[in-house]
């Protein structure tokens, strides 16, 4: 979905990391496979632009390309 929107001009990064397998984590002894529900949500979590000053257009384009790309 972040490349579907890139190539629309909308920028959209992914949402976090999971604290077990961030650095810190990791030093702390998380590993991959450790909490496998929440590693599987944070791959398909997708931070969408939002700010205040979003326009009206702006978020219609948002809203009709994440549409289109369940839609594809």
């Amino acid at each position: 979905m972040i490349e579907f929107l890139a190539a629309r001009g909308i920028q959209a990064t992914f949402h976090y990391v999971p604290l077990h397998l961030s650095p810190m984590g990791k030093r702390l002894g998380g590993r991959e496979g450790q909490l496998p529900v929440t590693e599987a949500l944070a791959n398909r979590l997708v931070r969408l632009p939002m700010w205040a000053e979003l326009r009206e257009e702006q978020i219609d384009a948002v809203a009709s390309a994440v549409r289109e790309f369940y839609l594809a």
